[in-house]
This record gives C-alpha cells, sequence and structure tokens, in this order.
C-alpha cells in the first residue's frame, strides 16, 4: 500500500511495511515540517495583487508556516488566502501604502490585519477569524478594550462592534476604532476629537448603565451631599449627606470651623494669643494653657476648687463675688459656714483666705459642702464679723 497524506498538515503517512530503508528520513521530514506548523514563518511580499498560500503534499509549502510575515507596499486592497482548513496564524502586517491586508479562505471572509500590528487569527475550515486583538508592532500603542458603539454612530460600512486601541500617526498618538472585519477608523486628530481634546471629552449620560458615575448624573445631587452607602452592602451606591460637622466649600469637602454652639475644628492657639486670653475659637494645648496662667517650671498646677468675698458684717452676710459658693451662713458672732455650691470628693481640702483690718481667722468643721470660719481680732481674740472676708479652698 503506497503512503498517503493527512488532511489538515499534509503530512506524509507511511503504510505498513513500507519504505524499508527510506522510512527514517521520511519520518525526519515529517518532523521537520511539524515543526514549520508550529514554528516556522513565512515571508510573502505583498503589493500588486493577492497572494494564495502554496500547498505541497509532504514537502515545504507556505500555508503550513505558523507565522506571516506581510511585507511590501499595496497598491489597493489585497489579501492573502490561506487553505480551508483547521488552523492557527500568527500574522504581521508590516506593509506600507493606504489599503487594506485581509486573511481569508477562497470563498469565505476574513481578517484584516492593521498596518504596523500582529494578530493571532484561526482558519475554522470556512471563514478566517481572529483569536486576539491586534497588537502593536511599534510599542506605542494597543488595544484596550472591546467597545459596542450605538447603533447610529458607527460609520458607514464599519460594524458597531470591535475595539478601541491607540497607535502612533506622525509622531503623534492618536485613537482608533476598528471592528471585527479589520474595518478601521481614526477617531481622534491631533489628540481631539471634534475639536475637544481626549482628556476633556464626556460621554453622554443615556450612553452609560445605570450604575456608572458621572460629572453630569452627579450634578442632579441635592447640596451637602456626596455618592456613597450610608450602611455596608452591595448595590447601586447612595446619595449620603453630610453632618453638620462638614461641610462643601468651592468643591471641596472641609470640616466646619468650631464654635460654642457647633462642633468641628479648631486651630490651636499660639502662646501670645493663650497670655492675652481674648480668643474665643482656638483651643489651648496643656503646654498652651501652663503659658496662658504665666506658670513656669514643671511643678503641676491646682485649680481653686471654690472662692469667695463676703460682707461678713451685715445681717445676713452678703456675698460681693464667688465662684461654687453659694452662700454665706452666720452660725453664731465671728462664726460663718461658707457653703458649696456643688460639693468637694471629700473633706480633704486646704483653706486660705484674709480679712480686712486688723482680724485673723481660722478654718474648722471641714465638710464636703461647707467649711466653717472663726474670725478674731488679732490683738485680743475677741469676737468680730469682718467687713471683708475673702476664702480660696483649693483640692
Amino acid at each position: 500500500m503506497a503512503s498517503s497524506f493527512s488532511d489538515l498538515l499534509r503530512l506524509e503517512l507511511q503504510a505498513d511495511g513500507e519504505n524499508d530503508d527510506t522510512w527514517g528520513v521520511l519520518a525526519n521530514r515529517v518532523f521537520e515540517l511539524i515543526e514549520a506548523s508550529i514554528a516556522g514563518a513565512e515571508s510573502l511580499a505583498v503589493t500588486d495583487s493577492d497572494v494564495t498560500l502554496t500547498t505541497a503534499n509532504g514537502t515545504a509549502d507556505q500555508a503550513r508556516k505558523a507565522v506571516l510575515l506581510c511585507s511590501g507596499t499595496l497598491t489597493g486592497n489585497r489579501a492573502v488566502i490561506v487553505p480551508a482548513k483547521t488552523k492557527l496564524y500568527v500574522v504581521r502586517n508590516a506593509t506600507a501604502g493606504a489599503y487594506s491586508l485581509t486573511v481569508k479562505t477562497s470563498t469565505g471572509t476574513g481578517i484584516a490585519v492593521p498596518q504596523g500590528f500582529t494578530q493571532l487569527l484561526m482558519c475554522d475550515g470556512t471563514n478566517v477569524v481572529s483569536v486576539t486583538p491586534p497588537v502593536s508592532d511599534s510599542g506605542l500603542g494597543g488595544y484596550f478594550a472591546t467597545l459596542r458603539l450605538p447603533e447610529t454612530s458607527a460609520p458607514s460600512g464599519v460594524a458597531n462592534v470591535g475595539f478601541l486601541y491607540t497607535k502612533d500617526v506622525a509622531g503623534a498618538t492618536e485613537l482608533f476604532f476598528i471592528d471585527a472585519s479589520g474595518n478601521e477608523v481614526q477617531v481622534s486628530d491631533g489628540g481631539k476629537i471634534n475639536g475637544a481634546a481626549l482628556k476633556d471629552l464626556s460621554v453622554p449620560t443615556g450612553a452609560l448603565a445605570d450604575k456608572a458615575v458621572t460629572l453630569a448624573k452627579m450634578a442632579d445631587l441635592a447640596a451637602n451631599k456626596i455618592i456613597g452607602r450610608a450602611t455596608g452592602s452591595t448595590g447601586t451606591p447612595e446619595a449620603v449627606g453630610l453632618d453638620s460637622t462638614l461641610a462643601m466649600d468651592t468643591g471641596n469637602l472641609k470640616v466646619v470651623d468650631a464654635s460654642t454652639a457647633q462642633k468641628g475644628a479648631s486651630a490651636l492657639a499660639s502662646q501670645a494669643e493663650a497670655e492675652a486670653g481674648t480668643n474665643d475659637t482656638k483651643a489651648l494645648t496643656p503646654l498652651k494653657l501652663r503659658q496662658g496662667l504665666r506658670a513656669t517650671g514643671d511643678a503641676p498646677i491646682f485649680a481653686a476648687r471654690a472662692w469667695v468675698r463676703a460682707n461678713a458684717s451685715t445681717t445676713p452676710p452678703s456675698i460681693l463675688a464667688s465662684g461654687n459658693v453659694s452662700s454665706v451662713t452666720r452660725l453664731s458672732s465671728a462664726n460663718h459656714d461658707v457653703n458649696f455650691a456643688t460639693a468637694m470628693p471629700d473633706a480633704n481640702y486646704a483653706v486660705a483666705g484674709y480679712t480686712a483690718g486688723q482680724t485673723v481667722f481660722q478654718a474648722s468643721n471641714y465638710r464636703t459642702t461647707a467649711v466653717q470660719i472663726t474670725s478674731v481680732r488679732s490683738w485680743d481674740l475677741a469676737a468680730v464679723n469682718p467687713v471683708d472676708l475673702n476664702i480660696i479652698v483649693v483640692r
């Protein structure tokens, strides 16, 4: 029985018992042809006419090669015609001339590979289809994503489904669209579309999915709203309101200024402002508080818990000014209770002060709610109700 040949790659299939002395040579030739079908490259000059790839049983041919390197200056739209057999081809279009180069079968449809691009194609036995988008040879651009144009937006003769990509044109990067059949349309000119720079282009809201966010859609938001979610979840973003501490200020989100009636941000006072004690909008740090009190050194500061200036000679005693003192009560001549408006944490506090004239006083009967003050003349210790009684309590 004579040898036969495989249908797809036209490899010699030796019959049993055939080629006793030459089967090894024939087998090596098959291996070489398989290698060509996997990694072999064929250079094709395409200029004035279509190129039909050669086929041959058992010997080298063009159609068996894996890579087709197309060059030449096209004088018209040209085709590279491959056999109507299932096979992968890597096609590089390095031609020149303002015409298309389509890879197809003799009776089927094909793919136009853009100039300066390489593309992986597949013959399915009838037609040639694309496996991958074209990839730029120059490295200056490439395909970004599959794009579906609105039905009325595709140019005449160009399908509305294809790829959007960039490539170099006369030293400038331009935007192009190409459909699955290889019909190419230059979208930008000099980096602009309809006179608008690429970075300034906007997309009509109606052409976007409902969940897409655009400046036009955000313009419908009410004042002091942002896009987000009020609760952690998935789904459509929500218009989230700002609390009273946040506000929009000329397009920026900011924390409002704090005041006695409003939570917010507050600047820190300087030492001069702390010492002056007149600013009512800035905050004090512990250091600035010490500086404001004119306290130097590292010793801690303890504030008065209560104080009073009273006229104890009247009935009842009258308070001229005070802090955390509700009243001064006469117990008996020269004995008075200084009553606290808010109780002390305990009775272990210190009392200091003075009385006008030649009188002295002593504190006793310490309680959380009051302390007793007894005043006498300094020279004979006679009881006296002082005209000017000044008391300070420190804890």
